[in-house]
């Protein structure tokens, strides 16, 4: 077997610049905005314009990062490998991981959604693989149905963590 180095080096600058790209967000524009919302607002109105916004930012990046990966029509994350296995032919063995992975499209978007971002979800879910022709009316469902509950997760526990903070400092002040 030969190893492919263009292929590794694409997948390798593929994951380092959407890891890159996804802790400017998660890291940055993120929590500013969840700090804003709970500092200015507060309650569960804080708590919702954080979702939205946060919902918002998603969209517009998940998005943007879907139109380059499909005008690029490069696997730069490996995900279109990883769908191939869905689609195995041939051997007991290679339908039994394909009938595996093809099971519970529902608790694999809610899954997948809260360990990673939307647009991944999205490329991993969307059916064929190597296929880079934009959104049917199921990839709209699931990419906002995903932005939703990983953006509804993240608010949670950046709003949650918020909360626990301001009280555990009213208590050691008192």
């Amino acid at each position: 077997m030969e190893i492919d180095k263009k292929r590794i080096a694409t997948l390798g600058l593929g994951h380092i610049g959407n890891i890159l790209f996804g802790k400017v967000i998660d890291w940055g524009v993120d929590p500013l905005i969840t700090f804003l919302a709970f500092g200015y607002i507060g309650g569960a109105k804080g708590f919702a314009v954080t979702w939205i916004a946060l919902c918002t930012v998603s969209f517009i990046a998940c998005y943007a990062t879907l139109k380059f990966y499909d005008w690029s029509k490069t696997d730069w994350l490996g995900i279109e490998a990883v769908k191939t296995l869905k689609e195995l032919e041939g051997s007991r063995f290679k339908r039994m991981i394909a009938k595996i992975i093809q099971c519970g499209d529902t608790f694999a978007v809610i899954g997948l959604s809260i360990l990673f971002d939307p647009f991944i979800v999205l490329v991993y879910m969307r059916h064929g693989a190597n296929k880079y022709d934009g959104l049917t009316k199921r990839d709209w469902t699931i990419f906002l149905l995903s932005i939703l509950i990983s953006n509804g997760w993240q608010t949670i526990l950046m709003y949650g963590g918020l909360t626990g903070i301001k009280e555990l400092w009213k208590m050691m002040i008192l």
